[in-house]
């Protein structure tokens, strides 16, 4: 059964199919908080949808704590550097946003 649905832009949606990307982050929302290793998250794009499942859940204060500890390509795969990847993800989630919501989450996927 699938615990949550996530919408995913189409570049980061054929790289998690196909199994390029294996780690997704998100804001800490309180929703997401809620998920637990093992659950399943439908991601969709478009019409398409892909369902994977939660092998680990890793919770970071900010974003650069987070790109430290994780593999940068896992995250994005066309990213090599951690400036371009910090640019990446302050563009989708402001400092602010991320103090409010207690910090990132990444999914390890499967």
């Amino acid at each position: 059964m699938v615990q949550k649905v996530l919408r995913i832009k189409k570049k980061y949606f054929f790289d998690i199919c196909n199994n390029i990307k294996s780690l997704e982050a998100r804001c800490g929302y309180p929703d997401l908080r809620k998920l637990t290793v093992k659950d399943k998250i439908e991601f969709q794009c478009q019409d398409k949808t892909c369902v994977k499942t939660l092998n680990d859940i890793r919770a970071y204060s900010t974003i650069e704590d987070m790109l430290k500890s994780e593999e940068i390509s896992e995250l994005l795969p066309d990213v090599s550097t951690y400036s371009e990847a910090l640019r990446i993800y302050r563009s989708i989630y402001s400092p602010q946003k991320v103090q409010k919501n207690g910090g990132m989450l990444v999914f390890e996927l499967n």
